[in-house]
């Protein structure tokens, strides 16, 4: 009777390591592509390697005046003073950001609107209106190439 008392006693322990229903947790498969050059994508990035780095995309977005991640393009932020003292540990040199007030540092007043952005916003609804937007990334041929290939459009909302 003891042996049987135990074997039960195991039994329903172990019935709590179970998931109901008898299936196991579900996974879901997720796939990220990085593109380095190495599967053939030259046709889409043409010479835009900058997007692989945020270091380069922030140059390249702050030539033509807009701004990346809310920071101020170094434009903005020539006439603002440091918030804080720079930080120097051996060859490394922390500067605190230029911003005109600790709020915009923390990002509660920071934005990523300036005149710049707000110009290239409304070219971009004039030229979505008329059908000529001039700075679209592919031509009908590469998106019909692209919807035959692979059975979809690139993205929602690319030209």
């Amino acid at each position: 009777m003891f042996k049987f008392t135990l074997l039960a006693a195991l039994l329903v322990g172990a019935s709590a390591f179970v998931v109901p229903g008898g299936m196991g947790p579900r996974t879901r498969s997720v796939k990220v592509n990085e593109d380095f050059g190495l599967f053939g994508f030259e046709k889409e990035w043409k010479d835009s390697s900058a997007v692989l780095s945020e270091a380069e995309l922030e140059k390249l977005l702050n030539k033509d005046g807009l701004r990346y991640r809310m920071n101020r393009t170094e434009k903005e932020s020539e006439g603002l003073a440091d918030i804080g003292p720079t930080l120097k540990l051996g060859p490394l040199e922390l500067k605190p950001p230029k911003v005109e007030s600790i709020w915009e540092a923390l990002g509660f007043t920071a934005t990523g609107t300036n005149e710049a952005s707000l110009k290239a916003k409304e070219e971009w609804k004039k030229g979505l209106k008329n059908n000529t937007y001039k700075f679209a990334r592919f031509s009908k041929e590469e998106k019909d190439e692209w919807r035959q290939k692979y059975g979809y459009d690139r993205a929602y909302g690319e030209q």
